[in-house]
Formats: C-alpha cells, structure tokens, sequence
C-alpha cells in the first residue's frame, strides 16, 4: 500500500506512512540471493561423470528472471495506481464545502439562523411521469408526510420538503429517509416508473481508502450520511 491522508474540512491533513514498498524491494533481493546460493552450491557438488545439464540451469536462470521481472512491474503498477489516487485525492478536496448529489434515500431536515426549515433530495426517473410523490418517512419507519411533484420529466431532479408533517405542524429537526414512486396512468391503467432515490449533502472532508490489491478509492465525508465513493457523486452545488 502506498501512504494514506485525510484532509478535513479544517484543512487538517492526518498521513500514515507504509513500508510496503521497501518490504517488496528486500523480498526479491532476498529471492535472488537465495537462487544464486542454490545454484553454487549446485555447480559445486556436482557429479563430475555426470555435470548439470546446461538447458535445465538455463530455464533455471529463466525463472528467477522472470520472478524478478514481474515483481518490478508489480511495484511499478503499484506506484502508478499511488500516483493516480493521490491525483483523485487532490481533485476531491475541491468538493469540501459543497453539496453533492449521490445515491441515497436520507435527507437532513435542519432549522437554519433565520428561522426556515428546509430539507432537499433527488432522485432520477427511467422515464418521463405524469404522477410522483416522495413518501417521506422519520426514523421508526412512520409516513411523516407526502410531496406531491406531479408530471415530472424523466432524468435527474430535485425536491424539497417544508419541514411540515401532514397535518401541518412541525417535524423535528433530524435525519428522514424517503421514498420515491412514480407512475404513468395510460387508458385507465396505471404502470409504475422506475425511480432511483439520491440523496443530497454537504462534502465535510475527503479520505482515501487503499484496497490489498493496491486500488484506490476517493471517498467523501458527507456527515450523517457517512462516506461515499467519489464516483457515486452525481451533480455538484
């Protein structure tokens, strides 16, 4: 693995460093060495009447080759794989401090400093709909209210919830999840369109995950809604 950093939104960077590569370096050293002390003492106790057989030390000597050969490409694909996550890291830290939309069915309902509450999502259709709610649910599973967008075209969209349950009073403020159901009524059929609910959230920081394989994944600190891969980002605000 090659070295991991964390950057908040305080501009606060946290490293940790990984010997990896240095450890991969004195194995195939070490492999060598162990190959060419065999072969000595191969050739030294040889049978004089009957010496090592030149083909056989050569694919012998092909072997280690190769061994060698792909360790160094392995610790060249892992620098570049290093290389291009700390490109996707950099690239990222422009996102602190800005909404993103990424899959998701939570929204944050939050009273702001003048008083208006508010809270937002998305969502994206298959198709175009004459008819779409969004159910919106608290935390023990209960309908709190329901969003009514009408015909609405097909791609991604936004919407956005008062705050108010369905009976006109305040909800409290905290995290709802909710669902999207769209439908087409067609000679007096109604059929439903596939919905994709996205959730939308304040990038708060960024880390990077290096995998065992050495892939490496951007993810973003969306706050209560707890990290999302980079590449889960669909609009920016």
């Amino acid at each position: 693995m090659a070295t991991e950093f964390t950057i908040n939104s305080a501009g606060k960077v946290t490293t940790t460093a990984d010997s990896t590569s240095s450890t991969k370096t004195s194995s195939s050293s070490e492999s060598q060495d162990r190959f060419l002390k065999l072969l000595v003492a191969q050739l030294k106790n040889q049978d004089p009447l009957n010496p090592a057989d030149n083909a056989q030390m050569t694919s012998q000597m092909a072997q280690i080759s190769t061994v060698d050969g792909i360790s160094k490409l392995n610790d060249t694909m892992s620098s570049l794989l290093a290389q291009v996550g700390a490109s996707q890291q950099l690239n990222a830290t422009s996102l602190i401090g800005h909404s993103v939309l990424v899959d998701g069915a939570k929204m944050q309902l939050s009273t702001a400093s003048d008083g208006s509450r508010v809270a937002g999502g998305g969502f994206e259709l298959a198709n175009a709909a004459s008819n779409v709610k969004v159910e919106v649910y608290d935390s023990a599973g209960a309908l709190v209210d329901t969003v009514d967008l009408g015909s609405t075209a097909a791609g991604t969209q936004t919407f956005a919830w008062d705050g108010k349950n369905s009976a006109g009073t305040d909800a409290k403020d905290g995290y709802y999840s909710f669902k999207v159901v769209a439908s087409n009524m067609a000679n007096g059929n109604t059929s439903s369109v596939g919905a994709t609910a996205l959730s939308i959230a304040r990038v708060d920081g960024i880390k990077r995950s290096t995998a065992t394989d050495g892939s490496v994944t951007t993810l973003l600190d969306l706050g209560g809604l707890g990290y999302h891969p980079q590449t889960d980002v669909r609009s920016v605000y």
